[in-house]
């Protein structure tokens, strides 16, 4: 099987690749803790197996993911791991400088993190407009549950199902591989917090904030999660990324607009 790993390739098979390639995925996401039945790397895990999927379909690489973001609403629990906003965006922009300087011209981060979000989309604005990229380079930055189907999202993050360590997040690491997950321990709490997005993001935001509000770390109920339901999700999600793309190169082209 052709591999789209970078980090398992050696120099040969890159350049091989870069012979008739230049497409490259890079998942982001956190350490931090999603409860009593889900690993730390839950927000990595996810979005590297999405690139994992979707780089089969766009004949593209996946690179190492950033196991690190912006946790700090969750400080109150043990073993957390952050960077700060100007840290993660120098980061993000180190990673797609070096990608470009080294051969790919289409560079596409796939964000696994709510609170990574605005960090990402400052980066990729910031980078595309710097004079160090090599023209003809375009840099995407994409929260992957954005890329869902309506009735997908629905049933995977909302204010239905919950935000954190839930139903869905739960699944889709089942669907990866289900010894990281305990589902003896899966448990069920809905937090007390105001049902709209104004306040989600002021929870998300505040050090500490998930921590005051959450006992067991989660938002949710994970007690019905599955590893058919996960399969579900992460098609619809690597789908999603490719038919993403796809469309906005169609709109825009795949180079960047300041070189046109």
């Amino acid at each position: 099987m052709e591999k789209v790993y970078l980090g398992e390739m050696n120099l040969v098979e890159v350049r091989e690749y870069l012979r008739k390639g230049d497409t490259v995925i890079v998942p982001i996401g956190t350490t931090e803790q999603h409860g009593p039945h889900l690993p730390y790397l839950t927000d990595t895990l996810i979005p590297l197996e999405v690139a994992k999927r979707a780089a089969k379909k766009m004949k593209a690489l996946v690179a190492s993911p950033l196991p690190y973001g912006l946790s700090q609403a969750h400080y109150g629990f043990p073993g957390i791991i952050w960077l700060s906003g100007k840290t993660l965006i120098s980061v993000l922009e180190d990673v797609a400088l070096s990608l470009a300087k080294t051969g790919f011209r289409r560079i596409i981060f796939v964000n696994g993190h709510y609170c990574n979000d605005q960090p990402l989309f400052v980066a990729i604005t910031d980078v595309t407009a710097s004079p160090e990229l090599p023209k003809g380079t375009n840099v995407y930055g994409i929260t992957y549950w954005n890329v869902m189907s309506p009735k997908m999202a629905e049933k995977y993050l909302s204010w239905r199902v919950g935000w954190h360590a839930n139903i869905g997040e739960t699944s889709a690491i089942l669907a990866i591989d289900d010894k990281f997950v305990d589902m003896r321990r899966a448990p069920v709490e809905w937090p007390k917090v105001g049902e709209d997005t104004a306040t989600l993001n002021i929870s998300a935001t505040q050090t500490g904030g998930w921590h005051l509000v959450s006992k067991t770390g989660i938002w949710g109920d994970a007690r019905k999660a599955s590893k058919k339901l996960g399969e579900q999700f992460l098609e619809d999600i690597s789908k999603g990324l490719v038919k993403t793309i796809a469309n906005y190169e169609k709109t825009y082209g795949k180079a960047p607009a300041k070189t046109r």
